[in-house]
């Protein structure tokens, strides 16, 4: 779970059709969810992600309320979630990046599969990150 920022040390180290089809499969596409307290750190981190092929999107969502125990305390804070899409591929390696890059002690880096979606979307996210569709 995150520290509060008063706590914590620093670690910055298409296609056409529509269709609905199922996303599974060896390297199936995955919604990773990533959170942090700062705008600039969560558009820093999708930004090297992207460039980086880790991801093939990143939604921020700004003024999340994050309710949580740390250390034996409920915690509350507004923090900013990011809602990444990818493949269950490249999880290891980006977990990986966001844990040496990110403010937190502790990150949340976790991936959900995505169980279906338009053919269009999936094959986009397959390509973004360099993957054949």
């Amino acid at each position: 779970m995150p520290v509060p920022p008063s706590r914590r040390p620093s670690q910055i180290f298409a296609s056409s059709s529509s269709a609905p089809t199922s996303a599974g499969g060896d390297d199936s596409a995955v919604i990773v969810l990533i959170t942090t307290n700062k705008q600039e750190e969560a558009e820093s981190l999708a930004e090297s992600m992207l460039q980086s092929d880790l991801i093939a999107c990143a939604n921020l969502v700004p003024k999340v309320t994050s309710i949580y125990k740390w250390q034996g305390k409920v915690e509350k804070d507004q923090e900013i979630l990011m809602v990444c899409k990818t493949l269950s591929s490249k999880v290891p390696d980006l977990t990986r990046f966001v844990c040496s890059t990110h403010s937190y002690d502790e990150p949340e880096v976790i991936a959900l599969d995505i169980k279906a979606g338009s053919k269009g979307y999936l094959d986009w996210i397959r390509q973004s990150v360099g993957a054949p569709a």
